[in-house]
Formats: structure tokens, sequence, C-alpha cells
């Protein structure tokens, strides 16, 4: 049910926005990628460019990706009990204690899957996109991750 829920934001996103309007090339790593994010271990520095990190008061709250140059995509718990007025985007960051050279977004709009439910146990359509107060600027360290085009469905994308 998630991986469908998935492929619905995902459609719907590319319906309204379009993602090739972008003068970036999305969802490719930089070439520092390495094998040491497994494990737990630390990735290379901006090996992920389109991972951005959802601060509330200065202080790591949640995880996304960049999808658009205004949009982010996100778990819905992660605004559920919160006012995204309070939180604020970083991009281009790899350490939280570094921001030189990070851009920083404040949220205008954060749109919830209208089925997520959140219980003890699990949450459900747990998806969110929260829209930026104004466009990144793209480099080498930010860039937007690879979504499908409309009417491409496949489980193996990303």
């Amino acid at each position: 049910m998630f991986c469908l829920s998935i492929v619905f934001v995902v459609i719907a996103i590319s319906k309204v926005v379009p993602i090739g309007s972008t003068e970036c090339e999305c969802g490719r790593p930089s070439s520092a990628l390495s094998m040491r994010i497994v494990g737990g271990r630390q990735a290379e520095p901006h090996s992920f460019p389109w991972t951005v990190a959802i601060t509330k008061n200065h202080r790591m709250h949640c995880g996304g990706a960049l999808i658009t140059d205004r949009h982010v995509l996100s778990a819905g718990h992660c605004f559920q009990w919160d006012n995204f007025k309070s939180m604020e985007v970083l991009l281009g960051l790899h350490e939280m204690y570094e921001r030189e050279d990070v851009q920083k977004r404040s949220i205008s709009n954060v749109v919830i899957h209208e089925d997520f439910t959140s219980t003890s146990v699990r949450d459900e359509n747990d998806i969110a996109i929260a829209t930026l107060s104004a466009p990144v600027e793209f480099r080498d360290t930010i860039s937007t991750i690879c979504l499908p085009k409309p009417g491409m469905i496949t489980l193996l994308f990303v």
C-alpha cells in the first residue's frame, strides 16, 4: 500500500510540476559515491545531493528528498503534529555544524497524504510534500532526485 501511495503522489506531482523544467541532472550521485554508507557508516560528502535536512528550532527534525527546485518529499509524520512554519530546510549540507555554502529555505506549504494515519504500531500513507519559500539554486552539492515521467510506472525506479 505504501508503494502505491508513493506512485500516486509522484504521478500527481508530475502532472502539476513539469519535472523536466529544472536545469540539472536528477538522481545522479556525485562521483565520490562509495560503499561507505553500508552498515551505517558516514557517506562521502555530498554523494546524495538531493538529500535535505528539515530542522526545527535549529535541531534535526526529519530528512527529505528534493524533487523540484521548490518541492521536498518527506514523511507525513514530520508535519502532522508540528507547525511547518517553525521549520527550516537545509540543502547542500553534510555536517549539521558546518553550514558554510548551505542554502536555507523556509516552508510555505505542506500537503500530507489525505489517508495518512498513525498508530503506536505503524504509520500508513506516511508521505508529504513541502513547498519551499523560494527556488533553490542547483550546484554540485544540490540537485533533484529522479522521478518517473507521467505514464512510467515501475517498482524498480529510484
